[in-house]
Order: C-alpha cells, then sequence, then structure tokens
C-alpha cells in the first residue's frame, strides 16, 4: 500500500526533516518528532505519535495486510 503520511524521527532540531518533505514531494503530510540533548526516543513514545497521526487521519496505524510477530 501507499504510506498516508511520514514521520521524521530525529535526535536534533529537525535538521532531516526539510529533506524528507522534498522527496516526498507532497504526496503525503510529513511530521517531526525529534529530541535533543543526546535523549533517545523511546519506542512507546514513537509509537504514540504514529497512533496520534494515525487518529488525526483516520487510519489505522497498522495495515491490515502486515505480518504478524513471529512470521
Amino acid at each position: 500500500g501507499t504510506a498516508k503520511a511520514y514521520l521524521s524521527v530525529e535526535m536534533n532540531m529537525g535538521q532531516m526533516v526539510d529533506d524528507v518533505r522534498l522527496a516526498v514531494n507532497g504526496r503525503a503530510p510529513v511530521e517531526f518528532y525529534g529530541r535533543t540533548g543526546g535523549i533517545i526516543p523511546t519506542p512507546g513514545e514513537v509509537l504514540a505519535k504514529i497512533e496520534a497521526m494515525a487518529a488525526e487521519l483516520g487510519v489505522s496505524p497498522t495495515p491490515t495486510d502486515a505480518p504478524k510477530a513471529g512470521e
């Protein structure tokens, strides 16, 4: 399937998000989630951001055709 949105997760102030937007070329929204000071975003924080983005778009954060764990 086609991505409905993109999330640029960075350990900085967003130096790469504009490059991601250029690559996506307006085909879908691009959001930024970043931390500074060497603080690494946790998987739970990233998942929460993905779930929030999915809710805003009215889509499931997990595609129905995604492989199940262990497959």
